[in-house]
């Protein structure tokens, strides 16, 4: 897989313990690769989310070029990470999911986006993306490090993120002078 990491997303839960405490458990990184095609990696790095969510799915999901980084980020969030069985269920009546295993059939698993989507042909349902906000406001926190200056998750889209209720940090490269040894 040829291409530039232009973004990371670090996924941890929104607040901690019993007093609601601001810290970075993170449980998932998420990298934003730019190529010919937009593509988005999975990568569990730890800790299990709250009871009835799994982090169990990793993998690569292409990012159909009429879909904006940050919607397609929301998405990839609520169904491929958070992953809770209402929005689940809701991806599968739209289409949009598949099951991981040849016994995993009937059960939603994984989100999958459709041809026409990829192609261009068709676009996200609106419903999709709301349901995919309901799953993820108030449990999960983003952490975005942006590697690049020309990333496609470039400030607009982080705004946009921001202005879906996500709780965001944001995270620079400095420019600097290093001596090496």
């Amino acid at each position: 897989m040829a291409g530039l990491t232009s973004s990371t997303i670090t996924v941890s839960n929104y607040r901690i313990g019993d007093f609601g405490y601001r810290a970075w458990q993170a449980r998932q990184i998420i990298t934003l690769i730019e190529a010919a095609e937009r593509i988005w990696t999975v990568n569990p790095i730890g800790h299990s989310f709250t009871e009835g969510h799994s982090l169990q799915v990793q993998g690569v999901v292409p990012i159909p070029s009429n879909l904006p980084p940050a919607e397609s980020l929301v998405l990839l969030l609520a169904g491929s990470v958070v992953r809770s069985q209402k929005y689940l269920q809701t991806l599968d009546s739209y289409g949009f999911a598949a099951p991981i295993c040849d016994e995993c059939v009937g059960k939603p698993q994984q989100m999958r986006l459709p041809a026409e989507v990829l192609s261009g042909e068709s676009t996200v349902p609106p419903a999709l993306i709301t349901g995919a906000l309901g799953s993820l406001i108030g449990v999960v926190r983003l952490g975005i490090t942006r590697l690049d200056n020309y990333s496609q998750l470039d400030d607009t889209e982080i705004q946009a993120l921001a202005e879906m209720n996500l709780d965001i940090d944001v995270f620079r490269r400095e420019e600097q002078e290093l001596s090496h040894a």
